[in-house]
Order: structure tokens, then C-alpha cells, then sequence
């Protein structure tokens, strides 16, 4: 039997799917390093995590959102 042809198109269409998250992750993740390196030049690390916490849970609830939860 030869494999379904949809299957095949199927995965591959799941594949590219699949990179777009993992762009935007590296590209989040590649401009946090900069941006980290400015910020404690003129906070304390400590005070720059604590300003920076509620912008993450913003993100975070709107991944949660979008998604339905």
C-alpha cells in the first residue's frame, strides 16, 4: 500500500507551523540579552527583574487568551 498523500502534506505543514513559535522565541530571547545589559547598567538587578515581572505576566495572560484557557 502506498501511504496516503494528505499524511505526507499533513506533516510537513505541521513542520513550518512549527517554526514560527520557535522565530519569535529566538527572536524574544536574542533581543532579551541587550536589553537585560541595559537595564541593570542603570537599575539594580534586582529592582529591573521586579519592573520587568508584570510585563511578563501580561504576556503571559495573553498567551492564555488566545489560546482559550
Amino acid at each position: 500500500m502506498k501511504p496516503h498523500a494528505d499524511a505526507g502534506r499533513a506533516a510537513a505543514h505541521g513542520l513550518s507551523h512549527a517554526y514560527v513559535p520557535m522565530a519569535i522565541l529566538a527572536l524574544i530571547w536574542g533581543c532579551n540579552w541587550p536589553v537585560l545589559k541595559l537595564g541593570v547598567t542603570e537599575i539594580p538587578p534586582l529592582t529591573f527583574r521586579s519592573l520587568t515581572l508584570p510585563f511578563a505576566a501580561l504576556g503571559l495572560l495573553a498567551v492564555a487568551r488566545l489560546s482559550g484557557e
